[in-house]
């Protein structure tokens, strides 16, 4: 079952590390569904610095500009 947010939960549940995967700027946009599938959000990780966080809104936005 997907994680869904409540109310009462904090910003520091909603950045816990159990809802977030570690990927490298190479990773292929099926393992990014993946990951989203599970509830959780890309950290994108270049050796060790992080050049970006990738929601499921991200794909779809992105995706969606391929489209048009």
């Amino acid at each position: 079952m997907d994680w869904v947010p409540t109310r009462a939960e904090t910003i520091a549940d909603l950045v816990s590390t159990k809802h977030m995967e570690v990927v490298g700027p190479r990773t292929s946009l099926e393992a990014l569904s993946e990951i989203f599938a599970r509830g959780h959000v890309a950290i994108v990780l270049d050796e060790t610095e992080i050049i970006g966080i990738v929601a499921k809104i991200d794909l779809i936005d992105f995706l969606a500009a391929r489209v048009k």
